[in-house]
């Protein structure tokens, strides 16, 4: 069945919509990566002027409130570049099926079972790394800044909670 100028347009403009989806969920892992490199640089940074002025407390007290201001928008930003790539895949997924429909109309057989076939070939060969987000893990090493600088909150005063916790244990 060939193809009237109308169907064309439709599927010309369509792969053209799922195109540009594409490229803005690419930019927002591409966003999230770079955001995060230069997050995690900058706290590298910051714990080694700790090592440089150890034995400081206000210093300490400084440096840990920025390792956690660091964690806690590492987290926000994450979150919502992850957000933003889920809203692009979400719209793509529509043009493919739209595509999809199109193609069955004119008799041609759609293209997302190829990507199914995959799909399944990808589950075998990783079936307990598929489960794991990548979102979830960017936000743990978020997480992993904030409690370094928790442990650099509390180190200097440890001794100070390890006696007031045993204040209790003796009454």
């Amino acid at each position: 069945m060939p193809l009237t100028d109308e169907d064309k347009a439709f599927l010309d403009l369509a792969w053209k919509m799922y195109n540009e989806q594409a490229t803005q969920a690419r930019q927002h892992e591409t966003l999230r990566s770079n955001i995060a490199t230069v997050l995690f640089g900058l706290a590298a940074t910051i714990v080694g002027l700790h090592q440089f002025r150890a034995g400081e407390v206000f210093s300490n007290v400084v440096i840990a409130a920025f390792l956690l201001l660091i964690g806690i928008f590492g987290i926000l930003v994450s979150s919502k570049l992850y957000e933003r790539n889920r809203f692009h895949v979400a719209r793509l997924r529509a043009y493919r099926l739209a595509i999809d429909d199109k193609l069955k109309q004119l008799g041609i057989d759609p293209l997302s079972p190829i990507g199914g076939a995959g799909d399944r070939e990808h589950r075998r060969g990783y079936r307990r790394l598929e489960r794991v987000r990548l979102n979830v893990l960017w936000n743990m090493a978020f997480g992993f800044i904030c409690l370094v600088g928790l442990w650099l909150l509390i180190e200097p005063y440890k001794q100070q909670i390890i006696d007031w916790v045993s204040s209790f244990q003796k009454t």
